[in-house]
């Protein structure tokens, strides 16, 4: 459910990444604690009714807390089994390392 919420946090704010794509707390899931999550998915469900503090409080979050976005790469796992690879959101697909 973890990752859910912040696949959803991700999209919300334009970050249409894959679902088999890590970065942050995806790639480090005791960096971020369950009341943490628990409070994101609160404001995500707030900010759905239309309650614009927290739409405020979630897109604040999200851009400062380097736990919750992508910065300039994310680790992709193929979804057919093939092995992880490394993608620079600013150029690309890296070469394996």
């Amino acid at each position: 459910m973890r990752d859910e919420v912040l696949y959803e946090v991700a999209h919300r704010f334009g970050d249409e990444l894959l679902l088999w794509d890590g970065w942050g707390a995806l790639e480090e899931p005791g960096v971020l604690g369950d009341g943490e999550v628990d409070q994101l998915a609160r404001l995500l469900v707030l900010a759905d009714g239309g309650d614009v503090a927290a739409e405020v409080d979630l897109v604040g979050w999200y851009r400062g807390d380097a736990r919750l976005h992508p910065g300039e790469r994310v680790l992709t796992r193929s979804p057919f089994g093939g092995p992880a690879r490394v993608v620079d959101l600013t150029r690309g697909l890296l070469p394996p390392s």
